[in-house]
């Protein structure tokens, strides 16, 4: 929440969040040093009037700025009382020069050539002292309990201060952060600032069918999908050097963010997106030689301009518009499993392509439902052509075949119980192999439709592992990040060998 008559009652706290720890030692060892200036002043006053007015005024001023840091570093119970010659204007600043003024009288020696008759001089006497000595000593503790405290916010709970979400500094600051543009491929703008007249910056999405890949950034519900992964680099902060970002914090200016360069193309985005319009599901386009991500689409899905005012009926939707389902939607693979496990199967050495399957066109049924191919082979089809065909009948039989053993090779060696590296959260299934004793289990995950889940991202990189001669290319969303010195291209996971060259042309 923000600070009531921060330049009056609260100045302290202002000093803190403005210059830090150096800035409240300052404060604080200002004010012991003046009141110890006063307390030497009334030891060395000339008469016991003199030497009292001197201490009282002098402890009465370190007494009241102690009350209000005390209060502000959450020493002693917060009060509205001023800060003396820090809070702005008014009757307190009046009273603390009159102080100051008088205790410089006091301090000062009696003129040399005066018609008056001088008073008798009487310094105070030794308890006096011991007493004005024992109260300096008393204050001057309290002030250093305030200067330790104030360094115990400002460097172990550091961290956990600028963590708060109720700070209203940090707000204030993210609204005029100038985030960096997000373009794709060819350059063409899908996220970029509106600045207002009074600094306020706004995000703009011009391509909302983007968002799948975008996500979104807001102050009230944060960042998600790239605006999320590349939080810093949008924001400016890795293009900034240490005394580049020591400047710009003692001018309140915000970072400039880098623009970042994506290897989607807004043209097959759109086009994808729109396709799965009334639909749930996902679309993912990728070049399989160099694993650049063209098309993350994802339906449902949502306007990321309109986010904030539609959070909650996001959020409690039940067809999750929110989910990202290229990425983390995870379903059963069905057929398309078929590549993957009949790879297994030709690397163990137990199905020759050419060979002729039995009953290759017979009916699965799984729990009542009814699996076929999906176009129906000539009668005595070889194995090639039942695979072509998307048969599950000679699949069903050899999930026995491969066991258990074999089916958890399979998921390995395709890594789709693992997810995928890429530049926004994946997920992968937590998958166990059925039990070698249990044959239907077995047939039922060997045809897709067993316990593994996979997402469309992980199936993407199995077709494109085929059409990039057995390697599987690593996914990447990021193509650059615009520095000073120009482009500066984004490495990616290197590639994994799954299947030889020559096997992949025969899956393919």
């Amino acid at each position: 929440t923000y600070i009531p008559a921060v330049h009056t009652d609260f100045v302290f706290a202002a000093v803190a969040e403005e210059f830090g720890l150096l800035g409240t030692t300052a404060v604080v060892a200002l004010v012991a040093a003046l009141m110890l200036r006063g307390f030497r002043s009334a030891l060395r006053a000339r008469r016991p009037f003199e030497c009292l007015l001197a201490a009282g005024l002098s402890a009465g001023t370190a007494i009241q700025a102690w009350v209000i840091m005390a209060g502000s570093v959450r020493v002693a119970p917060i009060t509205g009382v001023t800060l003396p010659f820090m809070s702005y204007g008014g009757s307190s600043l009046l009273t603390s020069f009159l102080s100051l003024g008088l205790i410089l009288c006091i301090s000062n020696p009696a003129p040399a050539n005066t018609s008056a008759t001088p008073l008798p001089v009487t310094p105070p006497r030794q308890p006096m002292r011991r007493s004005l000595l024992g109260t300096a000593g008393v204050l001057s503790a309290g002030l250093a309990v305030v200067a330790l405290v104030a360094g115990w916010w400002s460097v172990p709970q550091a961290s956990a201060l600028q963590a708060r979400p109720d700070d209203p500094r940090r707000v204030l600051y993210e609204e005029r952060i100038i985030r960096g543009d997000i373009v794709d491929r060819h350059g063409v703008l899908l996220a970029g600032t509106e600045v207002s007249q009074d600094g306020v910056v706004r995000r703009r999405y011009p391509v909302p069918e983007a968002a799948p890949a975008l996500g979104y950034a807001t102050l009230r519900y944060g960042t998600g999908g790239i605006e999320a992964a590349l939080d810093t680099e949008l924001r400016g902060e890795t293009s900034r050097t240490l005394w580049e970002q020591i400047w710009d914090d003692l001018l309140h200016r915000p970072p400039q963010g880098s623009t970042v360069r994506l290897t989607l193309d807004v043209g097959l985005q759109r086009e994808a997106q729109q396709a799965l319009t009334g639909h749930a599901g996902a679309i993912v386009l990728m070049d399989a030689a160099t694993g650049d991500i063209l098309v993350l689409a994802s339906s449902p899905s949502y306007n990321p301009e309109r986010l904030e005012e539609n959070w909650d009926a996001l959020r409690d939707d039940p067809a999750g518009p929110l989910l990202n389902r290229a990425t983390q939607g995870l379903y059963q693979p069905g057929a398309s499993l078929q590549t993957a496990i009949l790879a297994e199967a030709l690397s163990l050495g137990v199905v020759d392509l050419q060979a002729r399957v039995s009953h290759a066109a017979d009916i699965v049924t799984i729990d009542g439902a009814q699996l076929t191919c999906r176009t129906v082979p000539a009668e005595g089809a070889s194995w090639g052509e039942a695979y072509a065909a998307a048969c599950p009948a000679p699949f069903a039989a050899l999930g026995s075949t491969l066991g258990t053993e074999g089916l958890e090779a399979t998921v390995a060696r395709w890594r789709l119980d693992t997810p995928p590296p890429f530049d926004i959260p994946t997920a992968a299934a937590d998958w166990t192999a059925p039990a070698a004793d249990a044959p239907a289990a077995l047939a039922d995950e060997a045809v897709g439709q067993g316990a593994l889940v996979v997402s469309p991202l992980q199936m993407a990189l199995v077709a494109g592992t085929l059409a990039n001669g057995g390697t599987m290319p690593a996914p990447r969303l990021v193509d650059a990040i615009q520095q000073a010195g120009g482009w500066q291209q984004v490495t990616v996971a290197s590639s994994y060998r799954v299947v030889s060259a020559a096997q992949a042309r025969v899956l393919l």
